[in-house]
């Protein structure tokens, strides 16, 4: 299973509607189904086939989960009548004797007895994340070859390469900052942060006008690997806040650049960003600082 397959599970099915069309009962997975933007189950004997096609544009489905046991031509000729993209997954049941190679070359997952909550889950993940693939793969290639063939004048190609892992890594800021804000602290944290400060300083490697930045994050990865929390005097404890601010507003930078593109200036933050570390690590070491007030970016 993917690692932290729940964090992007949500960002991946939130804008979908599911069409759950079988005969069994899926309602024990409704804390996987209930993070669609709507899901619907309907009885094959409630819901012709040759009604299934109006019924999917009418209520704009574009997931489709189906018993392999149904009329699996007839199935074929509906989806082939459809203008839209239909994400397809099968499901194929302990009594089925007779899989039609048409239907199951069309589906893009398949899932069969017997499963929980999170097989489902990251059948509907892989499935609906082939764009989202096609760009990790870019972007490892990219990372080999230590470049991207990418002018300044090319920088939008550059940002729409990396806006999808800058989702996922926002998420994954998010709830970093969540968990600091909430009071836990302990080395595995540390390390998490570290990881995704490490996730950061990737992409930023990967174009010439901004890896001028990159070493900002390396060094402030270092300094959490290397971090002892037992050493940490308890009235410097409050230094973790600062931790928590910065990377409230890296991820609301990476965010504005990437995503928003608000700006194109990558320096507008730069020495900001430093401030703010060296405020947080001369905080933690009990160090007096002559920084009225920490400005954070």
């Amino acid at each position: 299973m993917i690692h932290n397959l729940k964090e992007y599970y949500t960002y991946s099915v939130k804008d979908k509607n599911l069409l759950i069309y079988s005969n069994n009962d899926f309602s024990k997975y409704d804390t996987t189904l209930n993070e669609f933007h709507s899901h619907r189950s309907i009885n094959i004997t409630q819901l012709s086939i040759d009604k299934l096609g109006a019924y999917i544009v009418t209520h704009s489905i574009d997931t489709l989960l189906i018993d392999l046991t149904v009329d699996a031509k007839n199935i074929c000729d509906v989806l082939d009548t459809l203008n839209q993209k239909i994400n397809l997954i099968l499901y194929l049941r302990m009594d089925c004797e007779e899989p039609y190679p048409k239907l199951i070359n069309m589906c893009e997952a398949i899932i069969a007895e017997p499963f929980n909550d999170d097989v489902l889950m990251y059948k509907f993940f892989t499935m609906l994340n082939y764009s989202c693939a096609i760009g990790a793969m870019n972007n490892s290639a990219s990372s080999m070859s230590n470049s991207l063939d990418i002018d300044k004048e090319n920088l939008e190609d550059y940002l729409d390469t990396y806006e999808g892992q800058i989702l996922f890594l926002s998420e994954k800021l998010q709830d970093t900052v969540a968990k600091l804000d909430s009071g836990e602290l302990n080395d595995e944290l540390l390390q998490q942060i570290a990881i995704e400060i490490d996730e950061v300083a990737s992409v930023f490697s990967n174009h010439y006008y901004t890896k001028k930045v990159t070493p900002i994050f390396i060094e402030l990865s270092n300094y959490l690997k290397k971090l002892d929390i037992k050493q940490i005097n308890i009235k410097d404890i409050e230094g973790f806040e600062y931790l928590s601010r910065i990377i409230e507003d890296i991820n609301l930078y990476v965010v504005e650049y990437f995503v928003d593109r608000v700006f194109t200036d990558v320096y507008v933050f730069e020495d900001s960003l430093k401030n703010s570390i060296q405020f947080m690590q001369d905080r933690l070491s009990d160090k007096e600082d002559d920084l009225s007030e920490l400005e954070f970016f």
